[in-house]
């Protein structure tokens, strides 16, 4: 019998900064449309909307090839959607398509209110759909853009360039008066600050708003009501587009390309690998992809992955049984997390070593266990690129001697993959019942190896990995486990 006494957990804190070394695509032009230069970027559904000086193409291959839409002849400065609705604010005023594109109707035209037809910015709140236009301040509709009520009292600039909502509240950037804001809705208007600059282009993360300007990037703590030059790291302070991807910002800039910043502004990063055009117009966030479009009206691309983070956690690490007498366990940790994994390198910290202290050699944890009790460790991956952070965690349970009853596998065992079929990703869970190493392969009907999924050393234990078969095409696949001398394969659908 294993005695144990109880002891307050201590964390132990890995942190593995990861060095991206896998092949990176970067930027690449894709077609381009016909009409000039390129205003605005939208998407909707898989049909993406370029809305250019000479009207709006549209493409469905990710912007291989494009094609006009039915709105010709006219500038196209700014479009968005809502529901099954793509507005297009234009010279000419505001047009929507309920097809993706195939017809237009002008909206804004006879007696619906609108007296300024030039829009060079569109938002759509909770109840509306707001336009923002050269001269005439900001428009409101609550019927899809059939009619217009001017929301102009507190606008003292009329000039309005940008437009975000953030839960509530409206914010519009003005060419010179700076940021105001109202209730989402509202006729009022105050100003939000930074008076005097002319804003770009506006964008909202939580309870941060970003204006981009000719001056660089200010954030806006909506809490505080305080304004910051968020610049570090910038070359170039033209900023044309903000665009977000969940807490990532990006800014498109005029003559430096396209940057990125993971921490609300306070540092940049250029994110240009294989941008040869550098003078962006505006960027846009379609699927997987960040479309760039340059005063060339080129359009370029480049998969979001490439510049995020896209780490999990591969296979979790099983509670660990370490007995004293028995000395150092060595745990390997080199296939715990994937995504952006390259060469990996650890530190070690411990703020108790009551129950256990570790160290670390390469990509192998060396825990040595010093007295019963249990110890809680926290494996923290960072990524090197863009310092993103994933924790995981696991438990060792220390004692004295070592019984048959530790929770250890008595055999290999491979389970059947969960769910199956599947798209795009599924789960397959082992079992090791002594220190391995490992191989599990994906191969196709005719036993053509597809992917290596997992090579390397494995502790005993209970194991869960998650296959992502984004990549390669529907149909039936076999996986299959090496570990020793035991061999076992089972067969699963991808079904897209």
């Amino acid at each position: 019998m294993k005695i144990f006494a109880r002891l307050i957990p201590i964390t132990i804190l890995l942190t593995l900064i990861i060095v991206n070394t896998s092949f990176s695509q970067g930027w690449i032009k894709v077609g381009k449309p016909s009409a000039g230069n390129v205003y605005c970027l939208a998407l909707k559904e898989s049909t993406l909307f370029a809305g250019t000086q000479s009207g709006i193409h549209t493409s469905t291959d990710n912007g291989l090839t494009w094609v006009f839409s039915g709105l010709v002849n006219i500038t196209v400065n700014t479009m968005t959607v809502s529901g099954n609705y793509v507005f297009a604010g234009t010279n000419d005023g505001v047009y929507f398509s309920t097809n993706n594109g195939g017809r237009w109707d002008i909206v804004n035209k006879g007696n619906n209110g609108m007296s300024y037809t030039i829009v060079n910015a569109l938002a759509v709140g909770s109840a509306n759909i707001f336009a923002g236009t050269n001269g005439g301040g900001v428009y409101a509709s609550s019927n899809n853009a059939t009619s217009w009520t001017s929301v102009n009292t507190g606008l003292s600039d009329h000039i309005v360039q940008s437009l975000a909502v953030m839960g509530s509240t409206l914010f519009a950037g003005t060419s010179s008066g700076g940021v105001f804001q109202t209730a989402n809705g509202g006729t009022v208007w105050t100003v939000a600050g930074i008076s005097g600059l002319s804003i770009n282009t506006i964008a909202v993360i939580g309870t941060n708003l970003f204006a981009g300007t000719n001056d660089g990037v200010y954030l806006f703590n909506t809490i505080l009501a305080t304004w910051t030059l968020v610049n570090n790291g910038l070359t170039s302070l033209t900023i044309p587009s903000l665009v977000v991807s969940q807490t990532n910002l990006f800014a498109g800039i005029n003559g430096g390309g396209v940057y990125l910043s993971k921490n609300n502004g306070s540092n940049w990063s250029a994110v240009n690998t294989g941008l040869t055009e550098f003078n962006t117009k505006c960027i846009a966030i379609m699927g997987s992809y960040l479309f760039l479009a340059n005063g060339s009206g080129n359009i370029w691309r480049r998969p979001l992955s490439e510049m995020l983070t896209n780490l999990s956690v591969k296979t979790t690490i099983p509670k660990q049984w370490l007995v004293i007498s028995a000395g150092v366990r060595n745990i390997s940790l080199a296939n715990t997390f994937q995504g952006n994994v390259g060469t990996l390198s650890f530190t070690a910290q411990s703020s108790n070593t009551l129950v256990a202290s570790a160290s670390v050699t390469g990509s192998s944890l060396s825990v040595t266990p010093l007295s019963i009790g249990d110890c809680i460790i926290t494996v923290t991956a960072i990524d090197a690129a863009n310092n993103d952070f994933l924790a995981t965690s696991f438990d060792i349970n220390v004692g004295l001697t070592d019984v048959t009853s530790d929770p250890i596998p008595n055999e290999f065992s491979l389970y059947q993959n969960f769910p199956n079929p599947f798209n795009p990703s599924t789960k397959i869970k082992y079992e090791l019942p002594q220190n391995a190493f490992i191989q599990l392969k994906i191969f196709d009907m005719l036993g053509r190896e597809v992917k290596t999924i997992l090579s390397g050393e494995q502790t005993a234990g209970f194991y869960e990995i998650e296959f992502d078969a984004k990549e390669i095409p529907s149909g039936i696949y076999f996986y299959r486990i090496e570990a020793g001398e035991f061999t076992q394969t089972k067969k699963m659908i991808l079904m897209k």
